[in-house]
C-alpha cells in the first residue's frame, strides 16, 4: 500500500512543481508538520492547489524527507521526484461529488513560515 502525504499549495508553487521547476518543497519546522514528517516515509504526495474540490491536484513521487534551514530558519525539506499525474480544473469538473477533500494544511504556501497570523 502506498504512503501518501497530502499537501496543499499556493498557485506559484503549484505551477512550479507541475512544470519541474521546483524540486523541493519546504515546510516549516511547526508542531503540526513534525507528526506529519518527523521519522516518516512517504511513497507520494498528492498536492492540491487550493481547497475546493474540484481545485487542480497532481500526484508527485517523494525522494525523501530531511531538514535544514530555509532563509535562516528550520525547515524540512521534501525531496521532489517525478511529476505523476496533474488534474486541472476541467479535468476535476465531473468528478464524484463524495471526493474525499484534502487535509488542511496551515503551510500552504510552500515556504516555511515562522509564524502564522491569527
Amino acid at each position: 500500500m502506498k504512503r501518501i502525504l497530502h499537501l496543499t499549495l499556493h498557485k506559484r508553487w503549484f505551477d512550479a512543481i507541475a512544470d519541474g521547476s521546483k524540486r523541493e518543497e519546504y515546510r516549516a519546522q511547526t508542531e503540526y508538520c513534525r507528526k506529519r514528517l518527523e521519522e516518516k516515509t512517504y511513497d507520494e504526495i498528492h498536492f492540491r492547489n487550493g481547497y475546493n474540490k474540484t481545485s487542480p491536484q497532481m500526484r508527485v513521487e517523494v525522494l525523501g524527507i530531511t531538514t535544514g534551514e530555509w532563509q535562516n530558519e528550520p525547515c524540512f525539506i521534501i525531496r521532489l521526484g517525478a511529476v505523476k499525474r496533474v488534474e486541472k480544473d476541467s479535468d476535476r469538473a465531473n468528478c464524484d461529488a463524495e471526493a474525499k477533500p484534502a487535509i488542511l494544511d496551515p503551510d500552504a504556501n510552500g515556504e516555511p513560515e515562522s509564524q502564522h497570523s491569527a
